[in-house]
């Protein structure tokens, strides 16, 4: 599973400008997965978890607020 909170699939510009994302969890990306462009601002990431599967041990397990994917970029600022 990917982004615990938020998925974005990569088919346009994810923009999201303040609040909180909370003990989410995923394989990759507890709070958000990103596969295509995206900003995030004003935004705190407190107690989320990226959990490993034995199913999938070298993929699962990454990003444990956010999991951006060779097709994504993100500008981060005051998070």
């Amino acid at each position: 599973r990917l982004g615990g909170a938020v998925y974005q699939g990569g088919g346009g510009q994810l923009t999201i400008d303040g609040g909180s994302f909370l003990a989410n969890t995923a394989d990759r990306g507890g709070a958000l997965a990103l596969l295509g462009p995206a900003t995030v601002r004003n935004v705190e990431f407190h107690a989320n978890l990226a959990q490993r599967d034995a199913n999938d041990p070298v993929l699962s397990g990454q990003g444990g607020a956010i999991y951006v994917s060779f097709a994504g970029t993100l500008d981060a600022q005051d998070c």
